[in-house]
């Protein structure tokens, strides 16, 4: 019998000493996963202020660009009613004057037929920069939903062209983009 306490009071010992290691190694996962939750909850933070910070600058960079191509866009059309009104006004002058000012005329009018080229050259130059701006702002919206979802653990695999074309056909307009690009987001 007393064989049998002392067996029993070594099991207890050992269970014990088993209960002790255990508990130690919960508390010692529980450290470390307490720390991987404050290590995930800063990357968090700084994601979202990387991407408050990119939206403001793909935001100010969209402004710039359309207030440019606003001004440039005046300067293209009062360059090209100043053409028209010196067009107008050879035309009247012409028919004021002899045959022999119509080659002077001709080459004026050559020249503002070429600047009027040059102006429409430029305004599609810049409407395909506007177009161009407006997919970058699209991708950095769409980048900026999967930075999000990301830093809350879910991965997406959104083809960025093949949701701008689908925006531009349904002829979203760009307030719409986010609300449009989260619906697309929450299907998956």
């Amino acid at each position: 019998m007393a064989r049998k306490v002392r067996s029993a009071e070594y099991a207890l010992e050992g269970a014990q000493e088993s209960a002790a290691r255990l508990e130690k190694q919960v508390r010692s996962q529980e450290s470390e996963f307490t720390s991987a939750v404050a290590a995930f909850k800063e990357r968090e933070e700084e994601l979202k202020r990387q991407l408050a910070d990119m939206q403001q600058t793909a935001e100010r960079e969209a402004s710039a660009r359309v207030t440019e191509m606003e001004e440039n866009l005046k300067s293209i059309k009062a360059i090209q009613e100043g053409a028209e009104s010196e067009i107008r006004a050879a035309d009247e002058k012409a028919s004021t004057e002899a045959l022999s000012s119509i080659e002077e005329l001709e080459t004026k009018n050559k020249e503002l037929q070429s600047r009027i080229q040059e102006s429409e050259a430029k305004l599609g130059r810049m409407t395909e920069d506007y177009s161009s701006m407006q997919q970058q702002h699209f991708s950095v919206l769409v980048l900026a939903m999967r930075l999000h979802f990301a830093s809350i653990g879910q991965t997406c695999c959104l083809d960025v062209t093949e949701l701008y074309e689908k925006a531009v056909e349904e002829e979203v307009d760009m307030a719409g983009w986010p609300t449009f690009i989260s619906s697309h987001f929450n299907q998956l």
